[in-house]
């Protein structure tokens, strides 16, 4: 079975570009993304007090990526949800999925913005925000899997009504929330990059987790696993760039060349116990990284 190779995006650039700049780098890159056969790509929600990124929120900026490419899947990889209305989320999602059906993912994180920005967000004037997320995610799988109770006992409806709902990922840096993901429907998204922590790779969490989803569910959940790092022709390149040209950021990353990726991978794949992966590229120049897709559209030819 072919490896699937999806791409991450924090929207970050290098600062000489205007921000209009930086978005339309990004959506430059998603398409070349799509030209290439990348499975996925998938941009983040950071509230950053940085002139070097191109959003904060990611929701204006789906319905543009789903516009501009044809095949490629278009997600958000998280939304904040414990600083959103679950009913608001299940409503821009439900109606993006049916406009392009088949091609939106909605991952749900739980992390949080700076205090401030999370006080403008629900609009209180407290500092510590209450956690709803387990309420939330709860309204979120009832608006999108139980609609008829919702109309009947609500009179709520999440238009259009009966249409197709988006798939939704648990996002983590390890799979502690299986049980929730399954309680909830969700496939599951994990991070090597987003925790100091050596990495575990829990082949068989992954392998009970899905299981344990086909018995209640059915069907086997798709299960992602998000890798950052710099790739390049040669190792020494590489390194170089990582040094001079990236986000400085190195926990559990990996720097090398294509060889060197492939096979990581591959002990990744074995590891881990799954096909489908997605990379973080830690490059700020949007020419570097559109030069990485090419080194690693051999892994998925």
């Amino acid at each position: 079975m072919a490896v699937k190779l999806g791409l991450l995006d924090f929207g970050r650039r290098t600062t000489t570009l205007s921000s209009m700049g930086k978005v339309l780098d990004v959506i430059d890159y998603a398409e070349k993304a799509d030209e290439m056969g990348f499975s996925r790509y998938w941009i983040s929600e950071h509230h950053n007090y940085s002139n070097m990124d191109a959003w904060s929120s990611p929701l204006m900026m789906v319905p543009i990526l789903l516009q501009s490419t044809s095949k490629i899947k278009i997600g958000v990889g998280g939304v904040l949800l414990n600083y959103y209305s679950p009913y608001e989320i299940a409503l821009h999602f439900k109606l993006m999925e049916n406009l392009f059906p088949g091609r939106l993912d909605l991952g749900i994180a739980n992390g949080t913005p700076p205090v401030q920005v999370g006080k403008f967000m629900l609009h209180r004037k407290r500092n510590k925000i209450p956690d709803m997320m387990a309420e939330k995610m709860k309204s979120l799988h009832q608006f999108f899997n139980h609609e008829e109770q919702m109309v009947e006992k609500y009179q709520v409806v999440i238009p259009p009504y009966k249409g197709q709902v988006p798939d939704t990922f648990m996002l983590g840096s390890s799979f502690r929330h299986t049980a929730t993901a399954i309680e909830y429907r969700m496939n599951y998204a994990r991070s090597m990059f987003h925790s100091t922590k050596p990495v575990e790779y829990e082949r068989d969490t992954i392998a009970r987790y899905k299981e344990d989803y086909y018995n209640v569910h059915g069907r086997l959940p798709q299960v992602i696993v998000a890798f950052s790092g710099v790739c390049r022709k040669t190792e020494e390149e590489a390194k170089h760039l990582a040094e001079t040209a990236s986000t400085g950021n190195f926990v559990n990353s990996f720097i090398g060349s294509l060889p060197q990726f492939e096979d990581r991978i591959n002990q990744y794949r074995e590891a881990f116990g799954v096909d489908e992966f997605m990379f973080f590229d830690l490059l700020l120049d949007n020419t570097a990284r559109l030069e990485s897709l090419y080194y690693l559209q051999s892994i998925i030819k």
